[in-house]
């Protein structure tokens, strides 16, 4: 007995109430099998448009062909299996290949004979040609409703704006949705053109936002992307854009990709403007010059308060700052190892890695909390101790076998008499300075209220806090950090005194949180 499997698929909820139901495309597909005296092993239905690929009930349908558990294929129509013809094609090689035939319910096709696949052929092209008619009909209306400036935001409005529903007045008065704008989003909106113009920098906009207590309209921090996707949306000008993607099969997928300028539908917004256009197009300019920098490069023009003062917990070297393009709720700065860095863990067997961001959340809290007896009495670390260059017998030793090298070139004449006196003048000036001890600096004392003057000190000012009060700050793995201070004057301040912050990633969530 031969066995079928029915294919039954409607685009929407509404197709299925007002055309062919699943419900009557299954009573069909009964009625056909017992005519014929068929099998039906089972139904399976999709929900979904029929230029989707990607849809469960015909992956289950491709899985029964390839398995060889069915012999036919029903359909109500051959467009409700697709309406690509590529994909179509592909499908009925696949099942040729597994003797696996189609068969239509309302459309007589034989797909054995050749005049039965060639009029498939056509009807699929169709079929294709329908679905891009809707496509532009839909593309057609969006320009008309732009062209009378109509809103097609629906609930998803621009960050600073909210979206009033149309409504119908008792006597029949017509309200067409709007935007309207949000005060206190349009407020961090403005905030963020500003810092962006100023720093000139995507990324210092978002954290300097962030200092400042704005956030998202879910209320979460702002991240990298939210920020950019502001400063690029021409609505915030009062431009309306529309069509500025299309969807396009690839390879049986529906992807999104950039339209062309001149198919952008563009005219002035309905709604008010939060910045100028000048604002608007010196933010592009920004944006457009930043498009080929390096990430590193881009992080490195970032003022953080950490340089020089990180280290490595695994090979005790500097560590370098890199701007990474990690998933959504990932920090885009992390404070790396430069052995990674530099090109891999050569030299290095756990190269630690933290995100800038839990340090200036987790660790710095911990360093005021730390140094608040100093501040409250207004004291300063210490001179740090005159000492030498670390091994200064090893560096010495250096420089005496490089005076033996030029004894040896002036002997053999490769250098001059002038040249060689000139060579042992500065390698005596580079030996005396490898036994002079170091100039004492003066430490300048800390704020009475250093707590209070921290969120409005800037990344180079906190950095000089940290310089005289820290020897280093020791990166143990990616979650870990000790804190090394300097020596103090004050009696009751540990000689050797060090901070252990552990759980990075907890405490800087924490923060987040709190805010």
């Amino acid at each position: 007995m031969t066995r079928a499997v029915l294919y039954a698929r409607v685009s929407s909820s509404l197709q299925e109430r007002d055309g062919c139901s699943l419900d009557a495309q299954k009573a069909l597909a009964r009625d056909y099998c017992t005519r014929r005296g068929w099998d039906l092993v089972e139904e399976v239905v999709d929900v979904m448009s029929g230029s989707k690929a990607d849809r469960p009930g015909l992956a289950r349908v491709e899985a029964m062909v390839k398995r060889r558990a069915v012999d036919v294929v029903l359909v109500y129509k051959i467009d409700r299996l697709s309406r690509d013809a590529a994909h179509y094609l592909q499908l009925l090689q696949d099942f040729a290949r597994h003797d696996v035939g189609l068969s239509s319910l309302t459309q007589d096709l034989d797909t054995t004979t050749t005049m039965g696949r060639f009029v498939l052929r056509i009807l699929i092209i169709v079929a294709e040609m329908e679905a891009e008619n809707t496509a532009d009909r839909v593309r057609d209306n969006i320009r008309f409703r732009a062209a009378q400036g109509r809103i097609l935001a629906g609930k998803h409005a621009p960050f600073g704006y909210r979206y009033v529903k149309a409504r119908t007045d008792p006597d029949g008065t017509k309200h067409p949705g709007r935007l309207e704008v949000d005060e206190d989003e349009a407020a961090t909106v403005r905030r963020l053109f500003e810092l962006f113009l100023a720093k000139r920098s995507v990324l210092g906009a978002m954290k300097a936002a962030t200092a400042e207590g704005r956030t998202s309209r879910d209320g979460k921090p702002l991240w990298r992307n939210t920020v950019y996707t502001i400063l690029r949306n021409p609505a915030y000008m009062g431009v309306m854009r529309q069509l500025r993607s299309r969807r396009v099969n690839r390879g049986g997928r529906k992807v999104a990709v950039a339209t062309r300028p001149d198919e952008w539908v563009e005219g002035p917004a309905p709604w008010p403007a939060l910045v100028d256009r000048a604002t608007w197009e010196a933010a592009q300019a920004v944006l457009d010059g930043n498009a080929g920098v390096p990430s590193r490069a881009i992080a490195s023009r970032e003022v953080s308060m950490w340089p020089m003062l990180v280290r490595c917990g695994s090979c005790g070297r500097s560590m370098s700052r890199i701007l990474v393009n990690r998933k959504r709720g990932d920090p885009t700065v992390r404070i790396i190892c430069a052995t990674r860095a530099d090109g891999g863990p050569v030299g290095c067997d756990r190269p630690a890695s933290v995100s800038e961001r839990w340090m200036d959340l987790a660790v710095a809290p911990r360093i005021l909390e730390a140094l608040a007896p100093l501040a409250t009495r207004g004291e300063a670390p210490a001179k740090p101790k005159a000492r030498k260059k670390a091994d200064p017998a090893a560096a010495l030793a250096r420089v005496e076998r490089q005076r033996e090298a030029v004894r040896k070139q002036h002997e053999w004449g490769a250098i001059t008499d002038d040249q060689a006196r000139a060579r042992f003048a500065e390698l005596s000036a580079e030996a005396a300075r490898l036994v002079a001890p170091e100039p004492e600096a003066d430490a300048p004392p800390l704020p009475r209220d250093l707590a209070g003057a921290w969120p409005t000190m800037s990344p180079a000012e906190r950095n000089m806090v940290l310089s005289v009060v820290l020897r280093h700050v020791r990166i143990d793995g990616t979650d870990t950090a000790t804190v090394c201070f300097r020596p103090s004057a004050d009696p009751d301040w540990p000689e050797d005194f060090t901070l252990e912050v552990t759980d990075l990633r907890t405490r800087a969530g924490k923060a987040l949180g709190g805010r």
